[in-house]
C-alpha cells in the first residue's frame, strides 16, 4: 500500500479521497515502520544502493527506474561510465 501511496504522490495524483482513507493509511505505516526501517539488507542489495548513490541514479524495481529516469531526464545515470569503446 506504501508503494501504491508514494507512486500516486510521485505523478502528483490525489492520494486520498476521504479521512478515513488516510487514517487508515497512517495506522499501517505505523504499525510496519520500525519493522521496514529495521530490515537487514543484503549484500547484493547494498552493493546496489551504493552505486545508484554515487551515480545519482533511481533506486527501486527495473519498471520504476525506467519510468523515473524517463519522467525526470535521467538517462545518463543509467549509461556506463566513460567513452564507448572503440567499434561499439
Amino acid at each position: 500500500m506504501v508503494y501504491h501511496v508514494l507512486n500516486r504522490a510521485s505523478f502528483r495524483s490525489r492520494l486520498f479521497r476521504k479521512a478515513a482513507h488516510y487514517q487508515a493509511f497512517l495506522g499501517i505505516v505505523e504499525d510496519r515502520l520500525l519493522e521496514w526501517l529495521n530490515h537487514l539488507q543484503g549484500k547484493e542489495e547494498i552493493e546496489k544502493i551504493r552505486q545508484a548513490i554515487q551515480r545519482n541514479r533511481p533506486y527501486g524495481s527495473k519498471q520504476w527506474v525506467s519510468r523515473a529516469v524517463r519522467q525526470f531526464g535521467l538517462e545518463s545515470t543509467t549509461r556506463s561510465r566513460g567513452r564507448p569503446k572503440k567499434g561499439s
